[in-house]
């Protein structure tokens, strides 16, 4: 089962979406929630991926939610992209670069940046 995580664990790090690692793990949906469960557990992860498809989109959120909480609309226009929405109209389009592990900043419209 070790041997089964650590491929788990490679798969969901290199941003592979639910669907594409269950076909190549050849495993079920049930499987999949239990190695997510433990990969949550061991890596300490603090919100669950279950409304996100991919790590890139998880690790997003999670940089949403330290920076912003509740207060922007997120919408992914990709496996490791998405743009943020404020109410007062201000947009800002952010990257996870799975590689280097960090959020990169796209392009900026009229949206406060906290750091």
């Amino acid at each position: 089962m070790a041997q089964q995580y650590g491929r788990f664990r490679a798969l969901i790090n290199t941003g592979k979406s639910r669907e594409e690692i269950m076909a190549a793990m050849q495993i079920s949906i049930a499987t999949y929630y239990r190695y997510q469960k433990m990969y949550q557990e061991l890596e300490g992860a603090e919100q669950s991926i279950t409304g996100t498809q991919t790590m890139g989109q998880f690790r997003i959120m999670q940089w949403v939610q330290k920076n912003y909480g509740n207060s922007v609309k997120v919408k992914f226009s990709g496996r490791n992209a998405a743009t943020l929405y404020e109410k007062q109209g201000g947009q800002l389009q952010v990257q996870y670069d799975p590689e280097k592990k960090e959020i990169i900043i796209k392009k900026v419209k009229s949206f406060e940046i906290y750091k």
